[in-house]
């Protein structure tokens, strides 16, 4: 499926609508007056219009439809493509102004992974940031930085939280298209008792299987390799109050190691509430929730 961004209008010069109309006065033999007597309005208006300074309403669309003999719809257009422009003419300054904040993502890594379009420069600055579905640098630090964020990067990823941070929005993005039934505790103990059942065997062989059943009660399951060298190996919170989301790192190549990821993410969702995001990884086990997810997925793997 080709990827939206890829289909956005994106000119790089546009015409004004004024100028068209111009032209088509000059075509008709009519002058601005004239127009705007036919019109009933201000031959100033106009005028304003021609140079770019008011712009094209509705209202006056139809009035040069019914005067001109060009359809209000083809008016509309220009003058909508046109302010559009205009928008994204001034956005490219303000992320020109940020351009460095890229500098702080694997963008090249992104792109192999096709994750974002090629792109480069401001192009690659606005992919990025649709990437993370904010407006801004401001919007992207308050979000995975700040105080009212899910995660406080900053603190727990010193090293490099932006290629956390990838890793985890990847997860979401990979989430969002799993369907899922509404989360049910019940039913996800049953999911992880089946998933006990295939112990014996490797990630590759049981991964469609487990993702299947946790889905069935509620909790979306992917795998996604790591960005960049890391200790993470994976990450257990709530997209909504119904649907929750474990995710894995995918280079994970020990098959004890992954169970034992597996079920310590799925105990952070059975133990410790809605309210909390987990973010795991070697040396982060100190923490009264963190033994306890440890412990839960030790009782798994050892029954």
């Amino acid at each position: 499926m080709a990827n939206s961004n890829s289909l956005r209008y994106n000119p790089t010069s546009i015409t004004r609508p004024g100028v068209t109309l111009q032209e088509t006065l000059d075509a008709l033999g009519m002058t601005q007056s004239e127009l705007a007597r036919r019109m009933g309005r201000p031959v100033k208006t106009i005028n304003e219009i021609v140079k770019g300074r008011a712009a094209i309403t509705p209202e006056t669309a139809f009035q040069l439809e019914r005067v001109l003999n060009v359809a209000a719809g083809f008016w509309n257009r220009l003058e909508a493509n046109y302010r559009d422009w205009l928008v994204r003419r001034k956005d490219e300054q303000n992320l020109q102004r940020d351009i460095a904040w890229i500098d702080n993502l694997p963008a090249r890594l992104m792109i192999k992974r096709g994750w974002i379009p090629q792109s480069a420069g401001v192009e690659l600055m606005r992919e990025c940031l649709c990437y993370f579905g904010v407006n801004s640098p401001g919007e992207w630090e308050d979000l995975w930085f700040g105080q009212g964020g899910q995660f406080l990067l900053s603190k727990e990823f010193v090293d490099d939280p932006y290629s956390v941070a990838v890793w985890l929005r990847q997860g979401e993005l990979q989430a969002r298209e799993i369907e899922c039934a509404d989360y049910d505790s019940g039913a996800f103990r049953n999911a992880i008792l089946k998933a006990r059942k295939l112990l014996a065997h490797s990630p590759s062989e049981c991964y469609d299987r487990l993702q299947s059943v946790f889905a069935a009660a509620g909790v979306a399951l992917v795998m996604v390799p790591v960005v960049r060298r890391s200790g993470m190996y994976g990450s257990a919170r709530w997209l909504t109050p119904q649907k929750a989301l474990i995710q894995l790192n995918s280079n994970i190549v020990s098959n004890r190691r992954f169970w034992l990821a597996l079920f310590h993410e799925a105990g952070h969702l059975l133990l410790h509430g809605k309210r909390q995001a987990f973010i795991d990884s070697d040396g982060n086990d100190e923490d009264e929730a963190e033994l306890e997810a440890s412990a839960f997925a030790a009782e798994m793997i050892a029954a």
